[in-house]
């Protein structure tokens, strides 16, 4: 690896550590240390942070279909990464009528 790739590196976990502390400042009860998230492959970070931008934005739990919106990946696609993050215990998912919620997962264990 690059040192020019290593610096890259380094200055977009700076830019992922700074929205976490503005995400944090704007929705308390999330209590994710920024160490924990930073350990997720990146395409699950973006998931993971489309469903708290989603949550903070709307008042509401967001579908795959709202997060394929802010990603601009497909449905599909979004979709097993929001079951990956449910099945890292990072979201919760609930169903209601056809469609499946996803939220946050505020007793995910240390």
């Amino acid at each position: 690896m690059a040192l020019s790739e290593m610096k890259q590196d380094i200055k977009e976990i700076k830019e992922i550590v700074l929205y976490l502390k503005q995400i944090h400042e704007t929705i308390p009860e999330i209590k994710y240390p920024d160490k924990k998230l930073l350990k997720l492959q990146k395409f699950l970070q973006v998931t993971f942070l489309s469903v708290v931008e989603y949550i903070s934005k709307y008042q509401k739990h967001p579908t795959a279909e709202d997060i394929s919106k802010i990603t601009g990946i497909s449905r599909s696609v979004e979709s097993c990464h929001l079951n990956k993050l449910v099945y890292l215990s990072y979201l919760k998912k609930y169903r209601h009528k056809r469609k499946m919620y996803f939220t946050i997962n505020i007793e995910k264990e240390e």
